[in-house]
């Protein structure tokens, strides 16, 4: 009696182990795909940061060095 329920235990617990690594590996694979989606973005708004800075920064010297009347 006590064979067997231990072998229905057994088997049960062999034939979720794969399910739940799937479970788990999608999971992983989900979770690296957002945080590298993630990081990209953040390189996108520093850079367009960073340009714009440098632009906004040329635009008021060469607006300063010419001096226009207004």
């Amino acid at each position: 009696m006590q064979n067997e329920t231990l072998a229905k235990i057994f088997m049960q617990t062999v034939l979720k182990k794969p399910v739940r690594r799937k479970i788990y590996e999608k999971r992983n694979v989900l979770l690296k795909q957002n945080s590298s989606e993630g990081l990209v973005s953040i390189k996108a708004f520093v850079c367009s940061f960073i340009i714009g800075f440098i632009s906004t920064c040329f635009i008021v010297c060469w607006i300063k060095g010419n001096e226009l009347p207004y």
